[in-house]
């Protein structure tokens, strides 16, 4: 009887001590968000996770995106990084410690995403992370108006050069009364679109030389300043503070470039006119602009290999769909399909920019990419809007631009 009782305590104690191991495998993820649903659906996918893997825990905890990096930056000085973090770059400071997804899953293990982005997360062969979801930069276009005025909208796979787009929201300007026929928003990530569409980039193939200094970079900067001196866009936007989101959602704009993420707030809050978006007009070439959110693991986690297999289980095809349907945003993957966003104006707007992403130049997104960039941006508005102040020629923007590319290239690289 005593032996028995031996037995079974011995067990029950093992099995404790087991169980204990196992409620000691918590791993943390660093999130920020806008939308609540976000963060109802990362905590529904943890408990998932933690379901089909007993023992393991995902702790989440969330702040602020202002204050991502400066608490990132604050948690590797003090030796104690989260496991899992949600990003949108990879800056130098943090890249050393970033784990190589690509030991785990292998190195085509971000085949089924947009080739874009997972150029982007593929370092010299390492792989830094995995998409959540995509933004797409494109024309939103008020379908009312056309209508209205009669002016037909191209289709995605036929598009319409610049010329012909100027012309027809021309057009409808003039037979409906609107009060504007082009508002863009006031940032250099949706400038830069006008610079792919005119075959232009920031840097070379390698990311590492600045090609700033070619013609299709001056001419986006004088035709930018073209397009507003010849009155298709106010110059109460870019050089007054005007706010374009408000001259559209009011009605009084034809067409806005923005892109994606405005769909749900234009789906809740713009009730007297249908909207669409795409397709993207062109000079040379056909280009949106990558904005995207990734996944990502610290290799000082005490569980590297169950952070990188949760970041397979949360990007795999089921959740990413379930993920982008639920913020309404563009899938990261290729293999997801066409998504119903459960609304046909969303679905059509998401799936018409989707369209235009995938058939952008990888530029339009290794260069956005590039962790230069962040040293850039200001530099690049700076300019634009020199231009349009006729305060500086489009050749001496274009040389101060490609001046700081080389200078920054030169801070991250070391070259």
């Amino acid at each position: 009887m005593k032996r028995r009782f031996l037995l079974a305590s011995i067990f029950l104690l093992v099995v404790g001590i087991f169980a204990f191991g196992q409620a000691q495998k918590e791993l943390t993820a660093l999130w920020f968000y806008d939308d609540p649903s976000e963060l109802e659906f990362l905590n529904k996918k943890a408990a998932e996770y933690s379901t089909s893997h007993p023992g393991v825990t995902i702790k989440v905890n969330t702040v602020a995106y202002n204050d991502l990096f400066t608490r990132l930056t604050q948690l590797v000085a003090g030796n104690n990084p989260p496991d899992i973090v949600k990003l949108t770059d990879i800056r130098p400071e943090i890249e050393p410690f970033i784990l190589d997804l690509s030991k785990y899953h292998g190195k085509d293990f971000l085949k089924p995403f947009i080739p874009g982005v997972a150029a982007a997360l593929n370092r010299e062969g390492r792989i830094l992370g995995a998409p959540l979801d995509v933004t797409a930069n494109g024309i939103i276009l008020n379908k009312t108006l056309f209508d209205k005025a009669g002016v037909a909208i191209p289709s995605k796979e036929k598009a319409w050069t610049y010329n012909e787009f100027l012309q027809a929201i021309s057009d409808v300007k003039k037979k409906t009364g609107a009060l504007y026929a082009l508002v863009w928003d006031v940032t250099p990530h949706r400038w830069s679109t006008y610079l792919f569409e005119n075959g232009g980039s920031f840097y070379d193939s390698t990311g590492r030389k600045s090609n700033f200094n070619s013609p299709a970079a001056i001419q986006a900067l004088r035709g930018f300043a073209d397009m507003f001196d010849k009155g298709y866009i106010p110059k109460s936007i870019w050089i007054g503070s005007e706010n374009p989101r408000d001259m559209f959602f009011s009605g009084q704009a034809v067409a806005w470039m923005s892109g994606s993420w405005q769909v749900k707030a234009m789906l809740d809050n713009i009730k007297n006119f249908e909207w669409t978006a795409g397709p993207n007009p062109y000079v040379t070439t056909r280009s949106s602009v990558l904005g995207y959110k990734f996944v990502s693991a610290f290799s000082t986690s005490k569980y590297p290999d169950i952070a990188a297999d949760f970041i397979k289980f949360f990007t795999s095809k089921e959740n990413n769909s379930d993920y982008a349907k639920s913020l309404m945003t563009i899938a990261s993957r290729t293999d997801t399909g066409t998504i119903n966003y459960g609304n046909a104006q969303a679905s059509s707007a998401l799936n018409n920019l989707a369209y235009e992403l995938a058939i952008s130049p990888l530029p339009a997104s290794t260069d956005i990419a590039n962790p230069v960039m962040g040293y850039v941006w200001n530099t690049v508005k700076e300019n634009v809007i020199a231009v349009l102040t006729k305060t500086k020629t489009a050749e001496q923007a274009a040389a101060a631009i490609n001046a700081q590319i080389e200078d920054s290239l030169r801070i991250v690289y070391g070259k």
